[in-house]
């Protein structure tokens, strides 16, 4: 499977958590949050495949806790080979002291050992046995400095170097200067691994020492941030799904198997019976495309299980051996027949529209209002028109990449949240489609929404993008659409409430939505729990239906009074 994964690099938190991770119980991945009665998942502790395994279990949906780097990449237990030398000043960004050994733990170090089916020593230098000056005779073997992105120096960094042979660990701190040293180790090839407060962790492989050797090798640590809270994944609308594609299939799913056997990484693989291909080649009737499962959750991304129809867009392993999905979020789609061929159609008229340099920018709009008139390709178009109002309108440059600020359920617009990394901060094309949309095309989108009979989550980017024209008829619309949910609000009243105060402008109305966002139980829904199953889920069912009538009864009195 690819090193990297778009989805999970596209993930980001919408919604803050400020309780404390050392408040909770727990080990380092996965600890309990006594203020919301969820577990909170530490990706970053992690290697990337079992995160992106268990993001993909969830599909998106869980507390999550992870570090970025400077770049924005979130960070996992993957290694880092990126070294750079540059000048020297006092950091003040890292002086914490180490008291552990990295995360060498017991069990990491014990693991160590019966893999070398040898003892293992861990020698450690002192600050004050590598502050003194070493007999001329004996060579240091390897030394450098330790410095942040910003050229100064790590003060209590540790580095551990591990003798890939023998599987012996040699530690030290990295002195007030930054500065650290290995003397006298035995030739041979080496992994290093450094480590500082506040710092993505630096790992290297392969790193080559001779007998009687004076190495140098300067270390610069990326800062990272960590954030914690529920997660959001940038969805990638159809026309980036087909963009990046290989092959688009519709076919059944068949038989999930363990892909390696004798190996706990639960990488699956799942067989597709193919029944028509509708981009890419192959003569083949069967494929296989390889995912991670979790626990006892082995199943195709999605929760697909054998015998149903998707429509699946893929792209070839890098080794060449099967497939996997281009978006585990989007990427797999189980349809009715009538909305797969609606889809078809949309992907037929997509591939129709030639690529060039200069993109057909008046086709692609009325491309997307087509899928944004059907209700099964609704937030297909909806989506790129919506979050492109605003963007510089360059072009020149379609790019593949969704970046928007998501309102998830729970979550309130304006609050400040977690970026996702910065290849993702584009919308599609660089292109401000909604200027583009002629007065025809705008009316054809008011008739869709408001002859929507009920609204649904997949209307919302719709409604965002008449919010964004200052229509008239949009309040009185989405009032009577909350009028009918008020028994039992789902969760996507808070953002329907929320785009109802921002349109009336009104103090006492922004205050209802915000006290609805703030104060509104939803936790039975999140979990999955019908509502019929609990007490508590009956009385926050009718706790959201108070504050939602009080919020309706303020609006109407005020779209009264300005009648």
């Amino acid at each position: 499977m690819s090193k990297k994964s778009s989805y999970f690099d596209r993930m980001f938190v919408a919604n803050p958590c400020p309780v404390d991770w050392n408040k909770m119980t727990g080990n380092d991945q996965m600890r309990y949050c006594s203020e919301c009665n969820k577990q909170v998942y530490n990706l970053s502790k992690m290697t990337r495949n079992r995160a992106e395994a268990l993001v993909a279990r969830f599909e998106g949906r869980l507390c999550a806790r992870f570090e970025r780097g400077a770049d924005g990449a979130i960070m996992t237990e993957e290694p880092s080979s990126d070294i750079q030398l540059i000048s020297r000043r006092a950091s003040p960004v890292a002086s914490a002291v180490v008291t552990a050994i990295l995360s060498l733990s017991g069990s990491a170090v014990a693991a160590t050992s019966l893999q070398a089916n040898e003892p293992v020593a861990i020698h450690a230098q002192s600050r004050e046995d590598k502050n003194r000056e070493e007999p001329q005779d004996i060579p240091v073997s390897l030394s450098g400095t330790v410095f942040d992105p910003q050229g100064a120096v790590i003060v209590s960094a540790t580095i551990v170097l591990t003798n890939e042979a023998t599987g012996e660990h040699h530690l030290t701190i990295s002195s007030d200067d930054g500065a650290y040293r290995f003397a006298s180790l035995p030739g041979g090839s080496y992994s290093m691994k450094v480590e500082a407060n506040g710092f993505r962790v630096f790992q290297k492989a392969n790193l080559e020492l001779q007998q009687n050797e004076n190495r140098r090798l300067d270390v610069n640590l990326d800062v990272t941030r960590m954030i914690q809270g529920e997660i959001v994944i940038v969805p990638q609308p159809l026309r980036a799904l087909y963009r990046q594609s290989e092959n688009i299939v519709v076919a059944r799913v068949g038989k999930t198997v363990q892909a390696r056997k004798k190996s706990n990484d639960n990488l699956m693989k799942t067989a597709l019976e193919i029944t028509s291909t509708i981009k890419g080649g192959g003569k083949k009737t069967t494929i296989y495309v390889y995912h991670y499962g979790w626990g006892e959750n082995q199943k195709f991304p999605g929760g697909f299980t054998n015998g149903d129809t998707v429509l699946a867009f893929l792209k070839e392993r890098n080794d060449g051996d099967g497939y996997e999905v281009i978006d585990t979020s989007s990427g797999i789609k189980k349809l009715s027949e009538a909305d797969l061929s609606i889809y078809l159609q949309r992907i037929e008229e997509l591939a129709a529209i030639p690529p060039k340099a200069k993109p057909d920018t008046a086709a692609i709009v009325e491309w997307l209002v087509r899928c944004a008139e059907q209700p099964a390709t609704r937030w297909e178009g909806a989506y790129e028109l919506a979050t492109s109002v605003g963007q510089a309108g360059n072009d020149t440059n379609d790019a593949d990449e969704v970046s928007v600020e998501v309102v998830e359920p729970g979550s309130k617009s304006g609050q400040q949240a977690d970026e996702p990394a910065a290849t993702c901060n584009k919308a599609v094309g660089d292109s401000n489609f909604a200027a583009r949309l002629t007065g025809q095309q705008k009316g054809r989108l008011k008739a869709a929404l408001f002859n929507t009979a009920e609204l649904k989550e997949g209307d919302l980017q719709l409604v965002e993008l008449v919010k964004s024209w200052n229509d008239e008829q949009l309040v009185p619309y989405l009032v009577s659409q909350l009028r009918r949910i008020e028994a039992a609000p789902p969760l996507m009243a808070r953002q329907v409430m929320e785009i109802i105060a921002e349109l009336l402008k009104d103090e006492e109305v922004i205050n209802l939505a915000d006290e609805y966002s703030e104060n509104a139980p939803y936790e039975e829904l999140a979990q999955g729990e019908s509502e019929t199953e609990s007490i508590g889920a009956a009385t926050a069912k009718q706790r959201r239906s108070e504050l939602v009538k009080i919020f309706l009864a303020a609006v109407e009195k005020k779209i009264e009074k300005r009648a």
